[in-house]
C-alpha cells in the first residue's frame, strides 16, 4: 500500500463531504503546532465524514510526511 493508494481516495471522500481544511485544522490540532497527528488526523475524518482509516494507512501517511519533511 502506497500514500497515493490512500490519499487519493481520501480526497475524494473529503471533497464530497465538503470537508472544509481549514475548520479541521482549528479544530482537532489539539497541540496548537498547525500540524495533525496522526491520531489527530484519523479522529478528525472519522468525526467529520465518517472516514474511518485502518492502522496501516495511519502509518503510511505518517512515514510518507516524516520521510519528507522529517517531522512527525
Amino acid at each position: 500500500m502506497g500514500i497515493e493508494d490512500i490519499i487519493k481516495p481520501l480526497a475524494t471522500k473529503c471533497r464530497k463531504s465538503n470537508l472544509n481544511i481549514d475548520k479541521l485544522f482549528k479544530t482537532y490540532d489539539k497541540d496548537g503546532n498547525m500540524r495533525l497527528s496522526p491520531d489527530e488526523l484519523r479522529d478528525a475524518l472519522f468525526k467529520e465524514c465518517k472516514i474511518k482509516m485502518i492502522d496501516d494507512e495511519v502509518k503510511v501517511i505518517k512515514d510518507y510526511f516524516f520521510n519528507k519533511f522529517k517531522s512527525n
